[in-house]
């Protein structure tokens, strides 16, 4: 290997060779590096093991300061609880809701009960527009007759009535901020409280210095209390003007009352008039049903009593023309033909009367038949009077004398 190198630096590089004396000795490369420990590094050492072990007087010193956290909280909490139920008492007796206090929303929409109704009507163009041209038709003779009927109820309150309403729904506003400050301030009293922990600093100090430590650390509540004794005190002023601003908005009120009776009543009748409309159109579809099938029935009965009256006609040029004389007994009469009791029939069958009168026209036949058998010579045939009944005109003998 030194032969190759030396014969190659010959021919090849020419590269001055230094002497071996003046080399330095080759050292041993480093395998690892050692790194230095932090024992006091606890992501080298871990979690300290001993951090719970705290002294029994600093326990004590610990649990007597959240005594004290406690009491603060209590006394905080009873004043609050207070005013609370001094205000809910005030706003139940008011009946004043934010919410509802002025309902002129509600007039801006179509109650859905009425939308339903107007889309049932809007798939039938024809049918409204039908019924608007009946009711243009009849205004003109309606409305002289109800000369008491005023204009629609308008929901806009006047100008004054405004204002009124506008300055009690800024107060009630405030009302509802002092509740949520309070209750704000009250919840960050709490965390407060929950996450104070002076342990440490307890382990430290002497006994002889805990209610020092104590009134320094309570410091801290100060400017919470500062804050929660300001928003009780402006509950007085709050619930005053609130007073006040109800008693202008008793009137503001009772006419609210009445627009949103006569809005409800409107609504009401809309909906009644399309129920009716509709019960009404069902009516009078089952009575066009039904004379449609009367028509039908009275034009049967037409032909049937045509029928019987052509075959009563028949059957009296046939006795004129008999060829025995007058003074003669005519022989019987046959029975009338079928058409003229199944007339009858069809007629009773149209209304529960005509089963009487089917009884009695039955109870005419049978007198006309005796009348004709016991007939005197020399009688005859005579016209038919007015008051003869139409219906006996069905009878074959209705052309004889009555006896």
């Amino acid at each position: 290997r030194y032969n190759s190198a030396k014969k190659d630096n010959d021919f090849i590089y020419h590269e001055a060779v230094p002497a071996l004396d003046t080399l330095q000795s080759v050292k041993g490369a480093p395998l690892v590096k050692a790194l230095p420990v932090n024992p006091t590094d606890p992501a080298v050492t871990g979690p300290d093991i001993f951090a719970k072990l705290v002294p029994m007087a600093a326990h004590e010193a610990s649990s007597l300061y959240s005594e004290e956290k406690a009491k603060l909280l209590r006394d905080v909490m009873a004043k609050i609880e207070a005013k609370n139920e001094v205000l809910d008492q005030f706003m139940d007796s008011m009946q004043l809701d934010p919410e509802t206090v002025d309902n002129l929303d509600m007039y801006n929409h179509i109650p859905p009960v009425l939308m339903e109704k107007c889309a049932a009507l809007s798939v039938r163009p024809d049918t409204v527009r039908n019924l608007v041209q009946s009711m243009q038709g009849l205004a003109p003779r309606v409305f002289p007759a109800v000369p008491g009927s005023g204009p629609a109820p308008d929901p806009a309150p006047p100008p004054d009535d405004k204002q009124v309403l506008q300055n009690l729904k800024r107060i009630l506003a405030k009302v509802q901020e002092m509740r949520d400050q309070r209750m704000s301030l009250e919840q960050q009293l709490r965390e407060m409280i929950q996450k104070d922990d002076i342990t440490t600093s307890l382990v430290t100090t002497d006994r002889s210095e805990m209610k020092k430590l104590f009134e320094e650390q309570l410091k801290k509540y100060d400017q919470l209390k500062v804050y929660l004794e300001q928003n009780l005190a402006a509950q007085e002023n709050v619930l005053k003007a609130l007073t006040d601003a109800n008693v202008k908005y008793a009137a503001v009120r009772k006419a609210l009352a009445e627009v949103e009776h006569k809005w409800n009543t409107t609504v009401q009748t809309l909906v009644a008039s399309y129920e009716a409309y509709e019960d009404l159109m069902k009516k009078s579809q089952e009575g066009k049903d039904f004379y449609t099938d009367l028509e039908g029935k009275a034009a049967k009965l037409l032909e049937r009593a045509r029928a019987a009256c052509q075959a009563s006609e028949a059957h009296r040029q046939q006795l004129l023309e008999s060829p025995e004389g007058p003074g003669a007994p005519p022989e019987p009469p046959a029975a009338p033909p079928a058409s003229s009791s199944s007339s009858l029939e069809l007629l009773a069958s149209l209304t529960p009367e005509a089963f009487s009168l089917d009884a009695s026209l039955k109870g005419k036949q049978r007198m006309n038949k005796q009348n004709f058998l016991q007939a005197q010579p020399g009688e005859g045939l005579r016209a038919p009077r007015p008051s003869d009944d139409p219906l006996s005109m069905l009878d074959p003998l209705w052309t004889l004398n009555k006896a």
